[in-house]
């Protein structure tokens, strides 16, 4: 897969801790819809019930998930 994404770290606060997940946009558009989107898949992460608020989002980027995910640093 080549297509490029614009990856974001969305962080957020439980009554237990905190937490952060990150997503693959099409778009760098950030929409209320995807913070809900966000909120529901890191609240299915925790016990049911639980309650989620994100904090934070941070761009990380525009890039396929290949380089997304790519530990290696590039020296030289």
């Amino acid at each position: 897969m080549n297509d490029k994404s614009h990856y974001y770290l969305f962080s957020y606060t439980f009554e237990n801790g905190n937490g952060s997940m990150w997503v693959g946009l099409s778009s760098q558009k950030m929409s209320l819809s995807t913070l809900n989107g966000v909120t529901k898949s890191a609240e299915k992460s925790l016990p049911v019930g639980t309650k989620v608020c994100v904090t934070g989002a941070t761009y990380l980027g525009h890039m396929t998930q290949e380089e997304f995910m790519d530990e290696d640093t590039q020296s030289s």
